[in-house]
């Protein structure tokens, strides 16, 4: 089951997968999810959270 992944402001940006690879809507890698379920980009720099933290 994907786990939604929202932007600063609670914008859905797209879903992650059990593994944490975030993809958008278009199924483009977009970032990671760290384990307290921020989502960073392949910097590093934080683009947001999973839904409901």
């Amino acid at each position: 089951m994907a786990t939604i992944v929202v932007d600063h402001s609670g914008v859905r940006i797209g879903t992650a997968d059990a593994s944490g690879k975030v993809v958008d809507h278009s199924g483009v890698r977009i970032g990671t999810v760290r384990p307290d379920g921020t989502v960073v980009d392949g910097s590093g720099v934080r683009i947001g959270r999973t839904a409901g933290r």
